[in-house]
């Protein structure tokens, strides 16, 4: 993967698969993670009725190189990574919400 953020329909995204490389998780994991997160949002009475969770969490695809089959992945926005990375653990999740923490305090 050779970018950590795209142009998608005039918003700045990433993908799952760049989240699953960076946090050092499997990518299926990282997709039953993004939805059950839409889940959640969709049924939740606390989302924000103006908030469009699928802005945040588009299902997308891609062509693995090395069997030629297409898989399902998540494009997300700042606010669907944001939210996704906020519930992970470990080493790399702490450093990542560090660094969250000071460009927010930074601001």
């Amino acid at each position: 993967m050779s970018e950590l953020v795209t142009i998608n329909d005039k918003q700045v995204v990433t993908t799952s698969r760049n989240v699953a490389e960076h946090f050092e998780k499997r990518h299926d994991n990282v997709v039953r993670d993004i939805e059950s997160l839409i889940g959640g949002l969709l049924k939740s009475e606390d989302t924000p009725k103006d908030m469009d969770v699928h802005k945040m969490f588009c299902l997308s695809s891609y062509k693995n190189e090395q069997n030629g089959q297409t898989y399902p992945e998540y494009l997300m926005n700042r606010d669907g990574f944001s939210l996704l990375v906020m519930g992970f653990t470990g080493v790399k999740a702490l450093a990542w919400k560090l660094k969250y923490i000071a460009a927010f305090n930074a601001m």
